[in-house]
Formats: C-alpha cells, sequence, structure tokens
C-alpha cells in the first residue's frame, strides 16, 4: 500500500524544483531523491500548487542590488578615509607618509661605556583640567598654572637626572614618548564647567610641548617622538572603532608639533593610524597603546588584574601577526606600576576628585624615565612633580600635654 503524501511534502517539492532548476540539485537540500522530488512537483502542480519561494533569476537580482549597495558604503568608507587623510596636506601643509623607527634607535652603541637610551614616557597631563584641593583633603591642587610648572620641573628633572646623576652622559638620542590623554578634553560634561575653552587649552598646551622639546634639542643632537592617542581628547560622544584617531585631540596635537619642527632633521616621528605603536630601541621592542581599552580595575586588585590581561591578550595578538614585543608601555591608570612585561605611568595632574571620592590609592603627580641598553631595561626612574603635602590638624584639636593638679 502506497504511504499517502501529504500537501506540505509536495509544496516543499513545487518549491525546490522551482528555486533550483533540477531535481539532482533540489535533492542536495532535502533527504529526498531527485526523481521523487520531480514526481511530487508534477502532482503538485496538477493539484494547482505554486512555488512560494523567489526564482533563482530574482534571488540573482537581490544578490547584485546588495552588492551595489555594498559598494556604494565601501565608497562612502574609503572617501572619509581620504578626507581623514586630507587632514594632514590639508591642514599641516605634509604628505601622508608612514612614520618609521631611525636608525639610531636601534644601531649598536659604539661607546659601551654610555648608559644606553633614554626614554622620557609624559602621558596623561589633562592640561586644563581644574583639581580643587579642599575637595580631595588638600592632597593634590592642579589647573592651567600648576600644569606649566610641572612641564618646567619634569624638563629639569627629566635633563639633571640624566645628566647630571649619571655616569658617563653621552647618548645617541632620547625618546620622547606621548602617550595620550595630553588634554583633558570635554568627554563628560563637568569637565566643561570647570575648564577654559578646549581649543584654548589645546594651543597653549602645543606651546609647552613645543618648548620643551626646544629645551631637549640643546642637550641631545637626536630625538623620536612618539605619539599614541588617548581616551580624552576624543571628539565622540562615545568611542568609535573606525577613524578613532583622528577623531582626536592628542592626535591633532601631535601633527601641530611634527609641523612645528618640519625643517628641523634632529628630529623624527612615529604617529600612527592606530592605536598601537611598535617602537625598538637597541634590542628591545616596546608596545605603545594608551590603556583605556582594558576594563575593571575597581577590585581588591586594582588595575592589576585588567592591566595583566590587557597585556596577554596583545601578546597573543601579536604572536599570532608575527609582530611581537618584550614590554607594553602604558598610562590611562595615573599609577605607576612595573609589571612583568609592562610599564604603567602616573599622571602629570595627580590625584583628582574622582579617586578621592573612589577610594583610589594616592598617587603623587609623577611621569617616568628609563634607559635602554642591548635588550635590557638597565635604568628605571619616577620623576615626581610635587613636594607631598604633609596635612596639619587645626590647633583647636591639639592635645595638650597633662599636668597634676597642683604640682610646679
Amino acid at each position: 500500500m502506497a504511504i499517502p503524501i501529504n500537501k506540505d511534502d509536495l509544496q516543499e517539492a513545487v518549491d525546490l524544483l522551482h528555486k533550483f532548476g533540477t531535481g539532482f540539485e533540489a535533492s542536495k537540500h532535502c533527504n529526498v531523491s531527485g526523481s521523487t522530488l520531480r514526481d511530487r512537483d508534477t502532482k503538485g502542480r496538477k493539484m494547482g500548487m505554486k512555488p512560494r519561494t523567489k526564482t533563482i533569476q530574482s534571488e540573482t537580482q537581490l544578490l547584485k542590488k546588495q552588492v551595489h549597495d555594498l559598494k556604494a558604503e565601501l565608497a562612502v568608507i574609503e572617501q572619509k578615509n581620504l578626507d581623514c587623510e586630507g587632514i594632514k596636506e590639508t591642514i599641516f601643509k605634509m604628505v601622508n607618509k608612514e612614520s618609521s623607527i631611525p636608525d639610531w634607535t636601534v644601531e649598536p652603541i659604539k661607546k659601551t661605556s654610555s648608559p644606553g637610551i633614554p626614554t622620557l614616557f609624559c602621558s596623561d597631563w589633562h592640561y586644563g583640567e581644574t583639581v580643587f584641593a579642599d575637595q580631595i583633603g588638600g592632597v593634590n591642587s592642579f589647573n592651567v598654572r600648576i600644569a606649566k610648572e610641572r612641564i618646567k620641573m619634569l624638563t629639569r628633572k627629566a635633563i639633571n637626572m640624566l645628566f647630571k646623576y649619571t655616569v658617563n652622559p653621552d647618548y645617541p638620542g632620547l625618546v620622547l614618548a606621548l602617550g595620550g590623554d595630553m588634554m583633558s578634553g570635554d568627554i563628560h560634561s563637568e569637565l566643561k564647567e570647570t575648564q577654559e575653552p578646549m581649543m584654548k587649552d589645546w594651543v597653549s598646551l602645543q606651546e609647552e610641548i613645543t618648548r620643551m622639546i626646544q629645551i631637549f634639542l640643546q642637550h641631545f643632537d637626536k630625538i623620536h617622538v612618539i605619539g599614541v592617542v588617548g581616551n580624552h581628547g576624543r571628539t565622540t560622544h562615545k568611542p568609535v572603532m573606525k577613524n578613532r584617531v583622528y577623531s582626536n585631540f592628542d592626535w591633532l596635537l601631535y601633527n601641530q608639533l611634527k609641523t612645528n619642527f618640519k625643517d628641523n632633521k634632529s628630529i623624527t616621528w612615529q604617529i600612527p593610524n592606530g592605536t598601537d605603536c611598535l617602537v625598538k630601541v637597541q634590542n628591545h621592542i616596546y608596545l605603545y597603546t594608551h590603556g583605556d581599552q582594558f576594563r575593571g580595575g575597581s577590585g581588591w586588585g586594582g588595575p592589576v588584574q585588567p592591566i595583566a590581561k590587557g597585556q596577554a591578550q596583545k601578546l597573543m595578538r601579536q604572536a599570532q601577526i608575527e609582530q611581537p614585543f618584550d614590554t607594553m608601555v602604558i598610562g590611562h591608570w595615573h599609577t605607576r606600576l612595573w609589571l612583568p612585561g609592562t610599564i604603567t605611568n602616573g599622571s602629570l595632574k595627580g590625584y583628582d576628585e574622582y579617586s578621592f571620592i573612589g577610594n583610589l590609592a594616592f598617587a603623587q603627580p609623577q611621569q617616568l624615565l628609563w634607559m635602554t641598553k642591548d635588550d635590557m631595561i638597565t635604568f628605571f626612574m619616577p620623576l615626581y612633580l610635587t613636594k607631598k603635602q604633609k596635612l596639619k590638624p587645626p590647633e583647636w584639636i591639639s592635645v595638650q600635654k597633662y599636668e597634676e593638679p597642683g604640682v610646679s
């Protein structure tokens, strides 16, 4: 006795034969043979059934439209990229040329007595922000005036440490790394209420860094400047992944500095179009990134856990693309940390209301200086930018010496 065929099976055969054209092709998309599908298709059509699916031709037309739309979107994206590159040519009058590491940073040091190549890491200056001392127990204060004083102090201390307190101070050059968040920005509404207009601060900041580089040029024959962007300099409300650096005032700042020294052959620049920057100094490879992509840090482990996890992820990614590194260098956390394979910088701003209310560990304003020789970091020094203030209790709670009544 033949097994009755239900209408759903007949309709499926009509649909498949109509879509794929032959029983052989249609059978690849179900558990029924091609001949059976043809029989069912015939029976179904005799019952007045019609295909429910679109024809191959209509689907091809749909795919062609999708491809056309995708090409149009790609053209828009490419145009945006061209516009971003046009910033360099239009605003900064420079040709878009990929920066590279200068030879002097990787060549063997001729004088074996030389301490190596120094790196000064400047990040998290938050220029333009105001920190109110009376809101954080009087342990720190910060504004543009104080920022300028600390920049001068940083320049002076770096030079003194390298030339007055180091044996045989003969250096091939200086690596000056700018690690992002150089400006406070206005990504938070409260920042707009307590600081000068952003562009005014930007102009003032590039003047300060220009002056710093000019002073360094009096002591070093060559300077290599690195610039990675932070999160506070962004112009978008939320972080973006596409064209991330082009919508950031840090990137604008670095390129303006490059323009300021465009005729000076003693300075080379490495300003990546992405968030990370690989720099080889002697036989040691550094990966510079701001560090804001590492999430967490409010638990018992503080920033150590997210930083260690982030470093492991970057190590894995770089190994997969055959671009390994030895040490990751980051800012963002405003805390000096020396972890295996990772250097974390302090900040110029120092302790603020966010840190105080969040009960985060106190950290003095500081920036890092270190030396690289061969494949090793041979010298590591935090440069403190203010004296630690000691709080004095009010006189009315001072403890008086107790004396027995009647005893002289």
